[in-house]
């Protein structure tokens, strides 16, 4: 049995713009299987908010549709259903996260986590 995590969005954007150091290691091994990133609506929204910053992108050498791939990728059947994010959540935004992490795919996220550690090394 993998071991549930939250994989906050400061270590998201972290795995994005640092080379070394255990945000991409707890991302890639998310992405692997060794560990469950439980994700809810609010926490998907903040991801797709915060990676779309100026700041962000001019630290990442990775494209946006890379870093919306990855964000997919982490996102894949990982909703975590909790009831006051779904009470409160409005019905397109929970469904945009539902449609996005059904077009997630963890091996494309592996590989551009690959493409971003050479680019960065």
């Amino acid at each position: 049995m993998t071991t549930k995590i939250v994989v906050d969005t400061s270590v998201f954007i972290s795995a994005l713009i640092e080379p070394s150091g255990s945000s991409r290691k707890v991302v890639r091994c998310s992405l692997q299987g060794q560990f469950s990133p439980l994700m809810s609506n609010a926490l998907f929204c903040e991801y797709e908010s915060v990676i779309h910053r100026d700041s962000v992108l001019a630290q990442c050498p990775l494209s946006q549709d890379d870093i919306l791939t990855l964000t997919q990728g982490m996102s894949i059947n990982k909703l975590m259903e909790e009831p006051s994010t779904i009470a409160l959540a409005e019905f397109d935004t929970y469904n945009r996260f539902k449609v996005m992490a059904a077009m997630g795919n963890s091996e494309e996220g592996l590989a551009i986590l690959d493409k971003l550690d050479r680019l960065t090394d």
